[in-house]
């Protein structure tokens, strides 16, 4: 993933978020730079430190400021360090609005609204779906941004279709017809002929 440039609270949140959301440690690690804010405005007459680097950002708490000694940038770093652990766990968080991103391939359901990690993943839980539930299924239509599925059994009006969530890698399913019309019979001859 390319870098992203932290700027305002907005972008905070939204880095928050993602961390929150993928519990890899070294996804979306945080990079700190410090620029002085006084380079930004040169006419202005107010005496600058020679050493940015050896500014120590203090963070007083409850209050939307900082203040300034010259030690280091520890204090950034245990802020930083703080920060990150105030991000609730998924396990914490009891909201039903809440998005769960599929990771494990081994789930009992698919239903509607359901967010895959990536296409692949989508595509190895359908595998293991499959045959747990006996049936079997052809790729109607496979692109880079839409996945679509129907029963083996033309007469079966069984679809699965899943698509691109945003310009993010992971896949959402959009339209579930669960439900096979089709006999189980069918579906187990066809497979131990195959």
């Amino acid at each position: 993933m390319a870098p992203m440039r932290i700027t305002n609270e907005n972008s905070v949140l939204f880095y928050l978020e993602l961390k929150r959301k993928d519990q890899q440690l070294t996804s979306y690690s945080l990079r700190v730079e410090v620029t002085p804010l006084l380079e930004s405005f040169p006419d202005m007459h107010v005496l600058r430190p020679s050493n940015f680097e050896d500014i120590d950002l203090q963070v007083s708490e409850g209050h939307n400021f900082v203040t300034s000694t010259s030690k280091g940038l520890s204090a950034l770093e245990s802020f930083a360090s703080s920060a990150y652990e105030s991000i609730p766990e998924l396990d914490d968080v009891n909201s039903e609005s809440e998005i769960n991103v599929i990771s494990n391939p081994n789930i009992e359901a698919i239903t509607k609204d359901m967010i895959f990690r990536n296409k692949e993943l989508l595509k190895k839980t359908m595998r293991l779906y499959a045959i747990e539930n006996n049936f079997q299924y052809k790729v109607y239509k496979s692109e880079k941004y839409k996945y679509v599925l129907k029963c083996l059994i033309d007469s079966c009006m069984w679809t699965i279709r899943a698509s691109k969530l945003g310009e993010t890698d992971m896949f959402k399913i959009r339209y579930i017809r669960n439900g096979h019309s089709c006999s189980m019979d069918i579906i187990v001859i066809i497979d131990s002929c195959l």
